[in-house]
């Protein structure tokens, strides 16, 4: 290739590129009414976490994205801002629709703020691109925190609605037996009649075949009943049987690959052991976790339990639905709801009782005496 044909490439290069818009009034104006926007609609949104959800952690996360918005928009002066503000010859200041002035409910509410936030984001990001670099990298992060957020609390809302009235989870096996089921088939029974909220089938013995046989006769029981049924550990499965969840431990399969193999319709359960890991299935989009071991269990060794001190952390700040477990039983339950915990899963305390349902009746009455 001659000189000549490459200096003709490299000018045809240099005459597509677009030179830095000299910055002024019009584009401080764009920035100044987006910063604005965005603050305005996590306030907002903190607002309804804080406020309706009493959720400590979320509303700390919208908090510190609302710090984060506004340092990240630093370099862009303050004064430059308020000197390019001109909120009364806005063109668009008395453009409105009749949607703006109203909001159906919490859901609506909290759509069209989250919206705001990530539209006026997204505008920031564009306009900063002219003349501030950095900020478009940063608050380009900042959208996409935004937007787990508003996850994180639509999750949060449905799934304080969906368990609103669940208190006992009881985790059972297919009593030693490997086809038939029939003293599983009883014991499920006397759990549904009793009104067990929800029932997991956690049987290591059993091979793939043989958990969904057993899945798809516990499916069968609770069909058009109050009682959710969860399969333990094994997403596939869960869909195979048809069961309502699934739940999972640190070690199992993640929240987000989970979801790729379930139905829609089906939940997700977390198994946490620390303030960290309930934080993290918050954000990762667990639908509810469990919080222990609580005590030392009879089904399951571990090398230390977190007390009910975690399960207190946990419920005071994080408004997921959350079961304590762990050795609890009609001797302990009340150390577990003074700390305001008014969930557990329990295994033993039930299916090693010579009359399952009573004893889960009476777990029931402790939890939700009235």
């Amino acid at each position: 290739m001659g000189e000549n044909e490459k200096t003709r490439k490299i000018d045809a290069r240099q005459s597509y590129s677009t030179p830095k818009q000299p910055l002024n009034a019009a584009i401080l104006r764009v920035l100044d009414a987006s910063i604005n926007r965005a603050s305005e609609g996590l306030r907002v949104v903190e607002s309804f976490a804080r406020m309706v959800l009493e959720d400590g952690f979320l509303s700390a996360q919208l908090k510190q994205l609302r710090h984060d918005l506004a340092e990240s928009c630093g370099p862009i002066d303050a004064q430059c801002r308020l000197q390019s503000r001109d909120s009364e010859s806005d063109v668009g200041r008395d453009v409105k629709t009749e949607s703006e002035y109203q909001r159906s409910d919490f859901e609506s509410l909290i759509r069209s703020n989250m919206a705001r936030v990530q539209q006026a984001t997204r505008t920031i990001e564009e306009f900063s691109k002219l003349n501030f670099g950095s900020v478009a990298t940063d608050v380009e992060q900042i959208r996409y925190r935004a937007y787990t957020l508003e996850k994180a609390i639509f999750n949060t809302a449905i799934n304080r609605s969906r368990f609103e009235e669940s208190h006992l989870y009881v985790l059972i096996d297919a009593c030693g037996q490997r086809s038939g089921f029939e003293q599983l088939s009883s014991l499920v029974g006397d759990l549904v009649a009793a009104g067990v909220d929800l029932i997991q089938l956690r049987d290591k013995s059993l091979t793939d075949r043989e958990l969904v046989a057993a899945g798809k006769l516990i499916a069968s029981l609770t069909q058009e009943t109050k009682t959710l049924w969860v399969m333990n550990d094994r997403a596939d499965l869960c869909v195979a049987a048809n069961a309502d969840g699934v739940h999972f431990g640190q070690d199992e399969l993640s929240v987000h690959d989970a979801r790729m193999i379930l139905r829609p319709n089906q939940f997700i359960g977390v198994s946490t052991h620390s303030i960290e890991q309930a934080r993290q299935a918050v954000i990762d989009g667990a639908d509810y976790i469990g919080v222990g071991p609580v005590f030392e269990s009879q089904t399951k060794s571990f090398d230390s339990h977190v007390g009910v001190e975690l399960v207190s952390s946990v419920v005071s700040e994080i408004s997921l639905p959350a079961f304590a477990i762990g050795g609890i039983d009609s001797n302990n339950v009340e150390q577990v709801t003074a700390v305001g915990c008014q969930r557990i899963a329990v295994s033993s305390a039930v299916c090693k009782a010579n009359e399952p349902g009573n004893a889960a009746i009476n777990l029931m009455n402790r939890l939700s005496p009235e």
